[in-house]
């Protein structure tokens, strides 16, 4: 791979902009942060990884999403399931199956991380939608027993022996799941989650056009109701004296005027955010677009 392509699919970018919400969110007070929730920021840092898991990253790409990204972040947020994460996830997990490091490190996330809430752990396993395959990757969590101090203390070192022990037995996983044996088990899930994500991203852009058109019927509305406001402001107009005419033309003249300028004024600033989001987009390069769900096959 090309240094140039590989850094046509590089997530940097987006990922600079989360660490700085994040900085931002963490060196500031409650308030501060509950202005940011408000607002939105903390919603664009999540969209973020989204927009860079629907992006089509390099191994090195989806590397620096890895070390870049704590996904405690949103291993609880209903939105991050719902704007289908996990599924986006588990794609990138199988689109690189030579990167044995990544992929141990990607396993580890779902295993630590992603699949100890009950949620993600459920749509985790619908999309492998096997049996053994489900249980091998993200096996059944044990539930510890609270105890005494002393206790604790040898479950301390139990963890550090446990962690050593995870990181064997998904490398166990990962030679049994890239046996050639394995290999129709493998296509079937990753065709199953290119339907998932493409189902998602399809939705998505409903959604977008819903809205679009919902806008649209709005300003069709203001602009019939303006129409009709004139002509029964000619209509009444015989029935006046010249002066009176002469008012009632100076004043639909400006509300004409008035209407005017408020729909150009909202044209330049829907203007505004397509133009900066383009710009965005040709910082981020054109390789990390989300998918055009109406330009991809079924």
């Amino acid at each position: 791979m090309t240094s140039s392509s590989s850094s046509s699919s590089s997530p940097a970018l987006p990922l600079r902009v989360v660490r700085v919400l994040n900085r931002v969110a963490n060196r500031n007070s409650n308030q501060i942060r509950t202005m940011m929730l408000e607002v939105g920021l903390l919603d664009l840092r999540d969209k973020l990884i989204i927009h860079c898991l629907q992006a089509p990253l390099s191994s090195s790409g989806a590397a620096m999403l890895m070390q870049g990204f704590s996904f405690e972040w949103v291993a609880e947020k209903a939105s991050f399931r719902e704007a289908s994460g996990l599924e986006l996830l588990l794609r990138l997990f199988h689109a690189f199956p030579q990167e044995r490091d990544l992929q141990l490190g990607m396993a580890l996330v779902f295993r630590n991380v992603l699949g100890q809430a009950e949620e993600n752990r459920k749509i985790i396993l619908r999309a492998f939608d096997d049996p053994e395959v489900a249980d091998r990757f993200l096996p059944s969590r044990q539930v510890r027993q609270g105890g005494s101090m002393e206790l604790e203390r040898e479950e301390e070192g139990e963890e550090e022996r446990e962690g050593t022990e995870d990181v064997k037995d998904v490398a166990r996983f990962l030679d049994w799941y890239h046996q050639e044996a394995q290999r129709q088990r493998r296509d079937n899930v990753v065709l199953r989650l290119e339907r998932m994500c493409r189902a998602a991203e399809s939705a998505k852009l409903r959604v977008v056009e819903k809205a679009a058109a919902k806008q649209s019927k709005y300003r069709k509305q203001i602009r019939d109701r303006d129409l009709k406001l004139a002509a029964v402001v000619q209509s009444a107009l015989p029935q006046q004296d010249e002066k009176t005419r002469a008012k009632i033309r100076q004043s639909a003249l400006a509300h004409e005027l008035r209407m005017r300028e408020i729909q150009e004024s909202l044209q330049l600033k829907l203007a505004s955010g397509e133009r900066a989001w383009k710009e965005l987009n040709a910082a981020c390069s054109p390789a990390m677009r989300p998918c055009d769900a109406t330009s991809e096959g079924t």
